[in-house]
């Protein structure tokens, strides 16, 4: 890109694509930033306010697209795609180096107008993009003025971007402004689609910067301010999970920012003899950030006289020298210290769990010199400036060091874990309370927040007026109507408008009637309900105890009977005992007087001998067996 020339015919390329040197006047008005008076010792003071203004920027003179076939979003950005392929087809790649030019944005809105289409019909919009009043779920609409560029990795076989892909510098401004002052505090709830969209629009800012080879005082405020946002997520997002969250790439895109920094401000001061005022504090998060480093001082020996003797410079130095030292004391003292910003406090968060691992590996050594010590769990925690004595427990059991009645019991043996191995956690006390109820973009900001933006209408190729716009229907012409006419038409106004009163009036009175007739024949029903229900009510009871009365004079009849047919059961069954008693008495003494009779007729036959006396025998054997009157007495007995 950096060795690529370019010339078409079209004016609008002639006049972007020239020496930077040259383009001064043809950029669109710059932004107007006020900075404070440079100091006597050619540094100047933080800035603590920013008043911007915007000068609308020059539509890009571009070549008309073909006509879409539709008014969809794929339609519109296939029409714009097919115009700058036909763009490209006509650039002159120049290979020499003296002639080789720069591209200059002239990108009007903070979005080019393509990638609006093509991110609105692949669906690829945030939702701090979406127009809320016409989206509708599974069919997303771009709201064209608050549509941010995306930030898209170079690659070999990428196609360069155009110039009116490119927004030059107040653009950016307008850009940053818009981001930290609308979008920086709407993390609340959305914490993985804020981060991802803020992180990858500053990302598309610091590209477009370096694809122009820009350098000047607003390319630095805008470094500057991505530097914070990487700064400040480092902290607030430590115990977010790595899907929303990765402190590993957050680093690595803090780390580039810091250089391009270090790059800037040495070409400023060389080349253009130009102090920025934040110098100090940038190269304060430099050295912090590099505390690991052995050669951490050597970057303070690379600093002009007046950047070394800044009160950030000197405590990011007493910093180094504390971690160096192991001196954990001193460490957090100067955390806690007024000196220290809330980013410096960000940047230090890193470090806690590994200077509190040294501290214990120290405090060990220290107090356990023949024997374990017990050591009191609330010292520990002051120490080594936990939250809290939960916090200092966990810490204690992570390297299994024992805890009763609150004390720490302290032994040179004990479990050797990485300081990675431990949890992330927010320290509000420590880190926290510096923020002082600051908002987040003025802390991304450097000082108070200007004013949103007033953003311009976006450029729009297929407006009204444009020779791609769709036609605008026109209005047929009134026809002209004479005194006889306008009399005839209100004669016939006035006619309809009577007419219409009329059927309302009898509308209105028919209504009426019907609604005293329908009062009417309501009461009616109503009068002839409450009586039938009333008389029902009575019928019924007289009919519940007339029917009551019956059953209990059935009930005295039935039982009255009952009674009478037991009584003449239990007499039958009396009667009958009688008879049996009866029966069974004269039945024994018939029994015991026949036994009585044969007994003695056989007693007279023995004693006779045969003859009569064996006749008389046989003959009471005979009156035994056969059937005497006695027996037939009997029987008619038991027949009974």
């Amino acid at each position: 890109m950096d060795t690529i020339a370019r010339s078409v015919s079209h004016p609008y390329y002639l006049r972007s694509l020239h020496i930077p040197e040259t383009i001064a006047g043809i950029r669109g008005p710059k932004a107007t930033l006020e900075l404070p008076q440079q100091s006597a010792e050619g540094v100047p003071p933080a800035v603590v306010g920013v008043a911007r203004t915007y000068a609308p920027l020059p539509r890009p003179d571009l070549p008309p697209p073909p006509m879409p076939q539709g008014q969809s979003s794929a339609d519109l950005y296939q029409s714009l795609f097919t115009r700058d392929e036909q763009i490209r087809k006509n650039l002159v790649r120049q290979t020499s180096l003296t002639r080789a030019a720069v591209v200059v944005g002239a990108c009007p809105d903070m979005c080019p107008e393509k990638e609006r289409y093509m991110r609105e019909d692949r669906r690829r919009l945030s939702w701090f993009e979406l127009d809320h009043h016409i989206s509708q779920p599974g069919a997303p609409k771009v709201d064209h003025q608050r549509a941010v560029k995306e930030y898209n990795r170079s690659a070999a076989d990428k196609a360069e971007d155009l110039p009116h892909e490119l927004r030059p510098e107040p653009v950016l401004l307008m850009t940053m402004d818009y981001l930290v002052t609308c979008v920086m505090d709407e993390r609340e709830g959305r914490t993985e689609m804020w981060y991802d969209f803020v992180w990858n629009r500053t990302r598309a800012i610091r590209k477009d910067i370096t694809l122009q080879h820009l350098c000047s005082k607003g390319c630095v405020e805008l470094t500057e301010k991505c530097a914070r946002f990487h700064i400040l997520c480092a902290y607030l997002l430590c115990e977010e999970e790595i899907n929303v969250f990765d402190q590993k790439m957050n680093h690595e895109n803090l780390t580039k920012c810091l250089i391009t920094l270090t790059h800037f401000y040495r070409d400023l001061r060389i080349e253009q003899a130009v102090y920025c005022g934040n110098e100090a504090e940038f190269c304060c998060y430099d050295i912090l950030l590099h505390l690991r480093d052995g050669n951490v001082l050597n970057l303070v020996e690379q600093y002009s006289p007046a950047i070394r003797q800044s009160n950030f410079i000197r405590f990011a130095v007493d910093i180094a020298l504390a971690f160096s030292s192991n001196n954990y004391a001193k460490f957090f003292k100067l955390v806690r210290s007024p000196i220290c910003s809330y980013l410096c406090a960000c940047i230090l968060h890193r470090y806690f769990s590994e200077i509190r691992t040294t501290a214990l590996h120290v405090m060990t050594k220290a107090y356990t010199l023949s024997k374990p010590t017990s050591f009191p769990l609330t010292k520990f925690t002051e120490i080594l400036r936990f939250e809290n004595e939960v916090l200092a427990t966990d810490f204690c059991v992570h390297f299994d060091l024992s805890l009763t009645k609150k004390m720490v019991k302290l032994a040179r043996e004990f479990a050797h874990h990485p300081p990675s191995s431990l949890p992330a956690l927010l320290a509000p006390s420590l880190v926290g309370a510096k923020r002082v109820n600051r908002r987040l973009g003025e802390i991304v900001n450097g000082g108070p927040l200007p004013l949103p933006p007033n953003l311009p209408r976006p450029y729009d190729s297929f407006a009204p007026g444009t020779p791609l716009a769709p036609p605008t229907p026109t209005r047929p012409t009134p026809p002209v109507y004479s005194d006889k006419d306008l009399t005839v038409a209100i004669d016939l106004i006035l006619e309809e408008i009577t007419r219409k009163e009329l059927f309302s009036v009898a509308m209105e009175m028919l209504q009426n009637e019907r609604d005293k007739s329908v009062k009417q024949a309501t009461v009616s029903a109503f009068c002839e309900s409450l009586t039938s229900e009333c008389v029902g009510e009575e019928c019924t009871s007289v009919a519940m105890a007339t029917l009551e009365n019956a059953q209990r004079e059935w009930q005295v009849r039935e039982n009255a009977q009952l009674l009478d047919e037991v009584a003449k059961v239990i007499s039958m069954e009396i009667e009958f005992g009688i008879i049996i008693e009866q029966v069974s008495q004269v039945i024994i003494e018939g029994y015991e007087e026949l036994v009585t009779m044969a007994t003695s007729e056989c007693d007279w036959g023995r004693v006779c001998g045969g003859g009569e006396g064996g006749r008389a025998g046989q003959a009471g054997k005979t009156r035994t067996t056969g059937e005497t009157g006695f027996g037939k007495e009997a029987k008619e007995i038991l027949g009974k």
